[in-house]
């Protein structure tokens, strides 16, 4: 489900009656109804914003660094330790066409291990869903009295970059619901 993130909660803005459902008929495998694509005039400005903001969020910026220093071979946003070489590895398992494509975000949330994972969708090769985890490392200082006073981040990680496996229909209704949000390259990263 594509959804936003505004002050790091994520919310779906597709209403309940217009989700996919799964219809079971008697004696058949499950199917899926396709519904109506989403059109920006069908959601709140609010809602919208919350979206649109999604692609200042500094995981989802780190991510098209990723990509663009992948792309041209400095690695820029990928920290050379050795649990990223099995990023850089991931990576290489895929086309690189992808990455030369602007990415919608499908889905965000934050990680139970830190930092998020962010579902993309590439605007010039819509066939795949892949799926990311871009962590962060949190440095704090301390007052005078030794309290926490303040968090930031030290850096952001690529610790995951990988295909999350969607079915033939589910991809279909994926395109056809999110059919504006694909096209549109001026809020896309």
């Amino acid at each position: 489900m594509l959804v936003f993130n505004k002050n790091t909660t994520v919310t779906d803005f597709v209403p309940e009656e217009e989700r996919m459902t799964i219809q079971q008929e008697p004696e058949s495998q499950p199917e899926l109804e396709v519904v109506e694509i989403i059109k920006y005039s069908d959601i709140t400005d609010e809602q919208l914003q919350g979206y649109f903001s999604v692609y200042e969020d500094f995981h989802v910026i780190h991510l098209r660094n990723v990509l663009n220093g992948y792309l041209d071979g400095t690695y820029v946003g990928i920290d050379g330790g050795s649990e990223n070489i099995s990023a850089v590895e991931q990576l290489d398992s895929y086309n690189k066409d992808y990455y030369k494509s602007k990415f919608i975000v499908v889905h965000i949330v934050n990680s139970v291990g830190g930092g998020k994972i962010i579902d993309i969708l590439f605007q010039d090769k819509p066939d795949k869903v892949f799926k990311t985890w871009i962590y962060d490392r949190y440095s704090y200082e301390q007052d005078i009295s030794g309290e926490i006073d303040e968090y930031d981040i030290d850096y952001y990680n690529l610790i995951v970059f990988e295909e999350s496996p969607k079915t033939e229909k589910e991809m279909d209704i994926l395109l056809k619901m999110y059919k504006n949000f694909i096209e549109d390259k001026k809020h896309a990263l």
